[in-house]
């Protein structure tokens, strides 16, 4: 071969001179470097054939092209490292009322979410095993009903003798009726307001939570951020703990 002599690109119907080893003209040398094919053709976005998710069984664009995946899959792969369904819901939630939520999808009480109100639950639950008694309210002797319409009277509501929301055990639960739960609800809110705020009772001692403050020299908000935080595995106030914690001295 005479050194003058110009060698033509290997790709069939390619007429451009060869100018790298493999014998291919500068465009196909780039599209097989690219692409690992040098006769690779990039189709018009609006005519190509979208690829799908590369999960068995899921038949949506696959968006993510670098992962072949499908928004969905891609950050629940992201996330959980895996593409299967996981179950992320807290086994148990604090309602901004101060209600205990278990998560429990299947309970005839759930919301839509799959949570269900812990004092709702037990209160069901035992009249579900004891069909014999009856539904009616604690108050008015109302009969009463778990499956109404919302703003339905008779609907079955939840009363706290003692008005902790976190102290849900059967004994503290009475069946109450819309009209008696709000009513009681109302002369609760204006008893709590002329007291200051509820009364927490431990090592023998029964004060408010500003008498406790003044007691312990912890300042109020401290002290009703304990309250709310520090729970035993009942979910009820742990008052060894609030009460006997020392609060962090201010670095000077």
């Amino acid at each position: 071969m005479k050194l003058n002599q110009k060698v033509i690109c290997s790709v069939s119907e390619c007429t451009n001179n060869s100018r790298s080893s493999n014998g291919y003209c500068g465009k196909h040398y780039q599209k097989w470097k690219k692409y690992g094919d040098p006769t690779y053709t990039k189709l018009n976005p609006k005519f190509q054939v979208p690829f799908l998710c590369s999960v068995e069984g899921c038949e949506k664009i696959a968006t993510r092209k670098g992962a072949k995946m499908c928004e969905v899959h891609y950050y629940r792969k992201r996330r959980y490292n895996t593409t299967n369904l996981t179950n992320s819901r807290k086994p148990f939630l604090q309602h901004s009322g101060g209600y205990i939520c278990e998560y429990d999808p299947n309970h005839p009480l759930s919301d839509k979410r799959g949570y269900v109100y812990q004092h709702r639950r037990v209160v069901y639950d035992y009249h579900e095993n004891n069909p014999h008694l009856e539904l009616k309210c604690e108050y008015c002797n109302r009969s009463l009903t778990w499956k109404v319409d919302k703003g339905d009277i008779n609907k079955v509501f939840i009363d706290h003798r003692d008005e902790n929301k976190r102290n849900n055990s059967l004994s503290n639960l009475v069946l109450s009726c819309m009209i008696c739960n709000f009513s009681r609800s109302r002369n609760t809110a204006t008893k709590n307001r002329r007291v200051n705020l509820n009364k927490y009772t431990w090592s023998g001692l029964t004060l408010t939570l500003p008498e406790w403050s003044a007691n312990l020299n912890i300042p109020r908000y401290n002290l009703a951020w304990r309250l709310k935080h520090w729970l035993k595995e009942d979910h009820t106030p742990n008052y060894e703990k609030i009460f006997t914690t020392p609060t962090r001295e201010k670095a000077n």
